[in-house]
């Protein structure tokens, strides 16, 4: 089955971000919205065929989170709260030319991002990701889901 025009973004975004992590989730957690869910549910949420497609090509279990007023969204709103205001604002006022170029940049402010300290530890992002979660990833396929 191809995917549709619409979630082919979706996916490639999804497909780089387990590129980035260089591994495979066991549980994905996604927000309810209309890209990836088609009917909201606590126990058995209806997902869009894209991304069943997805998850079955990785192997992954998927979740969404709680409909309202999720408990668990409010500690990752503070961290993209915190990437966009270390990766995105610093670039407001640059001027780009290509999608090679701002990707470019991208990429070394969250190179930066990551390599700082959390404040008031002696710790930075990269360092706790690779001691408690990398080991927990399953093996990324031979291909991406296309």
């Amino acid at each position: 089955m191809a995917l549709s025009n619409a979630s082919i973004p979706l996916i490639h975004a999804l497909n780089k971000c387990l590129e980035y992590f260089g591994g495979v989730l066991v549980h994905f957690k996604t927000d309810n919205m209309k890209q990836v869910v088609v009917q909201p549910c606590p126990y058995e949420p209806l997902f869009t065929d894209a991304l069943q497609q997805w998850a079955l090509h990785y192997n992954i279990a998927m979740l969404v989170a709680r409909v309202r007023k999720p408990k668990e969204k409010a500690p990752v709103e503070n961290e993209v709260k915190i990437a966009y205001h270390r990766i995105y604002a610093p670039l407001r006022n640059e001027i780009f030319f290509s999608i090679e170029e701002i990707n470019a940049v991208i990429s070394k402010q969250l190179e930066i991002h990551t390599h700082k300290l959390f404040q008031g530890k002696d710790y930075i992002r990269k360092q706790l990701f690779e001691k408690n979660e990398k080991s927990m990833l399953q093996s990324l396929p031979p291909s991406p889901l296309s």
